[in-house]
């Protein structure tokens, strides 16, 4: 998954507004974190997936909670599932290559 789509997904349902926003409150890094990776076409390492993934359970837990749009919870929902999936690959190309 690129950080790219990510963070547009969840500029789109309004759940984040700037890169800054997204660098500290999903990737869990400095502020210009985003825009940094965006321009070395970085890949996303795992601790930032770890957290990342942590971030969308919370932010998933609170949108049922609250009385937010369906659009909302459905691409958070999916955000996180697919970033699920990238952790389950990355573990598994290292234990392979072990």
């Amino acid at each position: 998954m690129e950080l790219q789509e990510c963070y547009d997904k969840l500029v789109q349902v309004g759940l984040c507004r700037t890169g800054l926003d997204f660098s500290e409150n999903y990737c869990g890094k400095y502020r210009s974190y985003y825009s940094v990776v965006k321009a070395r076409g970085d890949k996303l390492n795992t601790d930032v997936l770890v957290h990342l993934n942590y971030c969308l359970r919370r932010k998933l837990a609170r949108l049922q909670e609250e009385s937010s749009t369906e659009v909302q919870r459905l691409a958070v929902q999916d955000l996180q599932k697919r970033v699920n999936a990238e952790i389950q690959a990355v573990c598994e190309q290292a234990f392979y290559a072990a």
